[in-house]
């Protein structure tokens, strides 16, 4: 069975960019492809991490000691929070729920497979 890793919360992202998100996750699901829904984590060594200031990503989030990945991150402005994130992952799971497919909790991250 194949499968893709959907991203939900890329700085900039809309509330039209997740609708469009889970018409893109419908379209996966009608071919048979299972999708995971996943909230971004700003991963060491990635374009936004390595650019987070060019994303608009808060510099405080830098300043507690290292890490490999950072889930705790947020905009300058303010429209992009964990809360958000998972307010956004939450939305996509809770449409699957209402719609024509059953989405289930996966164990990586507290992501959903579907």
């Amino acid at each position: 069975m194949s499968a893709v890793c959907i991203v939900v919360g890329f700085p900039g992202e809309t509330e039209e960019d997740v609708r469009e998100t889970f018409e893109l996750v419908k379209y996966f699901h009608s071919l048979g492809v299972r999708a995971a829904i996943n909230v971004l984590y700003l991963a060491r060594m990635s374009r936004v991490y390595e650019h987070a200031t060019d994303y608009g990503i808060d510099p405080e989030c830098f300043r507690s000691p290292p890490r490999e990945r950072i889930g705790d991150w947020k905009t300058r402005d303010l429209m992009n929070t964990p809360e958000i994130r998972r307010q956004r992952q939450e939305m996509i799971y809770s449409w699957t729920q209402d719609r024509f497919f059953a989405a289930r909790k996966g164990a990586w991250d507290e992501g959903y497979s579907l």
